[in-house]
């Protein structure tokens, strides 16, 4: 349209606000308050190259860029909608409570002391684990005999083809004859510590040759399957011996349980739990009696060559903490002494003070404070059921409070 044509009088182009930076297709627009800082950053980045190419050093501008980083973020993030702050009192979700409603959130915890066991208390309280078997069962030994053992010297002899000859063999035999029988027959009487010294002499072989080595070497190693079979009944009877020396203590042990049940059925709590702790401290004793003592062993086991010596040492000590197992009692132990420990008064009254708190902190209106307290709740299983409910209430009414204000 031609310039000073009537139309451009009656329509007047709009005015352009000065504030309004003008910007081509395709261009970037930057945010409000950037474009000063950009302009500096530009004309700071200019002069550094003024600078470097006249061979000068170039200043220092880092305490500019931390203002930059402070201010371009803040400009281009979103709208953090998950930020609405929560509410923290009653008077917050007042709108969304009726008479009812509040009436059962300000509610207290209810608890009765002396309270009524639950069932899972009764059961642990009532269970009764039987006594340690090492002390009932008495060790059962498997015998040889006597064409037994001539059939193990024949054979390896064979199998090693190795012959120490027809008298030899035969001392070996009378040795088997003149002391495994009786060992056997004197465990099968309860004699214990004879039938132990007899099968240290049902080992006393005579030295072949006359030559220790090779005594060592040849007969020892083919009678090796005889010699750990009685080596290992001279095990199981130390063992079982050690156990016999503990006996008493275990007995005085095993009656003091049985007495902790008459006290738990008249639910005197403070008593039992004294009880429960005099017994684990008797368990305790047991178990950590002097470990690796010497056993004090007879003239016979003197007379043994000197490797079977060294080899009962190793294998057949007894092992004090296998002598008796109380595994199963002290498992039982913990799990009565906890079920006693939350019945007793002093933590029961402990329980009330903290429901106490959390009604104060519901009545005033501190749901926040109430929640965490609430959360601390554990036992008993009737107040934690209390607390869950009104933990359950006050979130939902959170989260409908904070779904209105996004």
């Amino acid at each position: 349209m031609p310039e000073g044509s009537p139309d451009d009088e009656q329509n007047p182009a709009p005015e352009i606000p000065s504030q309004t930076v003008k910007q081509s297709s395709g261009e970037f627009p930057l945010p409000k308050g950037v474009v000063i800082p950009f302009l500096v950053v530009v004309s700071i980045g200019v002069l550094s190259f003024i600078y470097f190419k006249s061979g000068k050093p170039v200043p220092k501008i880092q305490f500019l860029l931390p203002a930059w980083n402070a201010i371009v973020p803040k400009m281009l993030k979103p709208k953090d909608h998950a930020a609405v702050s929560k509410p923290k009192t009653l008077e917050d979700i007042k709108s969304l409570l009726t008479d009812k409603d509040r009436a059962e959130l300000t509610q207290p915890l209810q608890l009765t002391i002396p309270r009524p066991l639950d069932e899972d208390e009764e059961a642990i309280l009532k269970k009764q684990v039987s006594s340690p078997a090492q002390l009932v069962q008495k060790p059962k030994l498997s015998a040889w005999k006597k064409k037994d053992f001539e059939a193990m010297l024949e054979n390896d002899q064979k199998k090693r083809k190795i012959y120490m000859g027809w008298a030899y063999n035969r001392s070996l035999v009378k040795t088997f004859d003149d002391n495994y029988p009786k060992a056997m027959e004197a465990f099968e009487h309860g004699d214990y510590i004879l039938a132990r010294d007899l099968f240290f002499k049902s080992l006393s072989f005579p030295v072949y040759r006359n030559e220790v080595q090779f005594h060592r070497a040849v007969a020892l190693v083919i009678l090796r399957p005889y010699v750990n079979d009685v080596i290992a009944k001279i095990a199981t009877l130390n063992q079982y011996l050690l156990s016999q020396s503990l006996l008493i203590d275990v007995r005085s042990l095993s009656q003091s349980y049985e007495g902790l049940f008459a006290v738990l059925e008249l639910h005197e709590w403070e008593r039992a739990f004294q009880i429960i702790g005099e017994l684990k401290k008797q368990i305790d004793a047991l178990e950590n009696r002097p470990q690796g003592a010497e056993v004090v062993y007879p003239p016979s086991f003197n007379a043994l060559d000197a490797e079977l010596q060294g080899a009962i040492r190793s294998e057949a000590s007894p092992k004090p903490e296998g002598a008796v197992d109380l595994k199963a009692l002290k498992i039982d132990l913990e799990l009565k002494e906890k079920a006693v420990h939350q019945n007793t008064t002093e933590e029961l009254l402990k329980i009330q003070k903290q429901c106490e708190e959390i009604s104060r902190l519901l009545v005033e209106g501190n749901l926040e404070q109430a929640l965490d307290r609430l959360r601390d709740i554990e036992y008993p299983a009737e107040v934690a059921d209390q607390a869950r409910k009104k933990i359950a209430f006050i979130e939902k009414a959170f989260a409908l409070e904070q779904s209105k204000k996004k």
